[in-house]
């Protein structure tokens, strides 16, 4: 990690903020595992311990789509697809989507958030779920009011342990617009989520819901390690980065969009890159893991010339839900 200057807090977390159900526990080869990226909020809604990612349903040039991958477990790493589902952010077919597990681990029945620390120098450290720039906390940790429908559809996760999957190479400025910097650091490229059921008898389910209709589908997990990828990224034809150290409208401006007005005397922030973004380092991930994220487009066979961790997630760690 780069020195940073004695002024910007680089390694500084929030106490208040994901601290309602934190471990330390993470266990390798999860059953399941969720993987997000793009332009989502993410809260922990305490009155129904459950966690809500919603996607941003106001911003032009993204993608929202939600991919179920299953990768056997013996022999080659190849990934098949279960399921994809792409909507426009005009016509949104769904309204919510729910997922749970059939047969959890007795230990692994409830949402938890892995805070051991945030290190960049660790590899624990560096999983810390705080990675995730949390855009209410940028706010003095107050619960800020959405704009109806502003995160639609919702997807609800009843169990599940959620993590940084992967940081950035880079290092990005988080500030006020038009104003110095509060902190600069690595923020999380990728975040993630590990599930854990019965290897043998445990099964995801995913519900689908409008104001119409619902279905459930359902899958085993024995013999394979189900993927669900959960995406709301850009797309420029002119193939211009969604974020650049030249360009200082940034995506993560566009959340505000998905918000009312901020209460007074706050001002909208920005997360910068320092330098042209450049992709983050993939190569801790286990080929089956990389296998799915492939499949899925979430991260390339090859290299890619820019970071889109600008288009990625933000937290809202004082909500207690994404809708208005």
């Amino acid at each position: 990690m780069s020195e940073q200057p004695n002024n910007l807090q680089a390694n500084s977390t929030s106490q208040a903020t994901w601290e309602h159900a934190p471990t330390t526990c993470l266990p390798d080869n999860p059953p399941i595992m969720l993987v997000y990226d793009g332009l989502l909020g993410i809260c922990y809604n305490r009155s129904e311990d459950i966690c809500e990612i919603g996607y941003h349903s106001r911003a032009a040039n993204h993608h929202p789509q939600i991919d179920v991958i299953a990768v056997r477990l013996e022999g080659e790493p190849r990934a098949e697809s279960l399921l994809h589902l792409s909507w426009n952010r005009n016509e949104i077919p769904w309204t919510e989507f729910r997922l749970r597990l059939i047969n959890p681990l007795p230990e692994h029945e409830a949402v938890d958030f892995y805070l051991p620390g945030r290190d960049a120098k660790t590899d624990e450290g560096r999983k810390d779920f705080r990675w995730l720039v949390d855009i209410e906390e940028l706010h003095g940790n107050n619960a800020l009011e959405k704009q109806p429908g502003g995160f639609s559809p919702r997807l609800l996760i009843e169990q599940g342990t959620f993590y940084t999957l992967a940081l950035t190479t880079d290092i990005y400025q988080i500030r006020p617009i038009n104003e110095q910097p509060v902190s600069e650091r690595e923020i999380a490229h990728l975040t993630a989520a590990n599930l854990y059921c019965d290897p043998q008898d445990g099964k995801l389910q995913l519900e689908l819901h409008n104001d119409q209709e619902g279905f459930t589908l359902e899958w085993p997990v024995q013999g394979r390690q189900i993927f669900v990828l959960v995406q709301n990224d850009c797309s420029l034809e002119d193939g211009k980065s969604c974020n650049d150290a030249s360009d200082p409208d940034t995506d993560f401006e566009l959340y505000y969009d998905a918000l009312k007005p901020l209460p007074a005397g706050h001002k909208k922030h920005q997360v910068i890159c320092r330098s042209q973004p450049r992709d983050p380092d993939f190569s801790h991930l286990n080929g089956k893991i990389r296998s799915a994220l492939q499949k899925g487009g979430m991260i390339p066979p090859g290299p890619r010339v820019t970071d889109r961790a600008p288009c990625g997630r933000t937290g809202f760690g004082q909500s207690y839900t994404l809708s208005s």
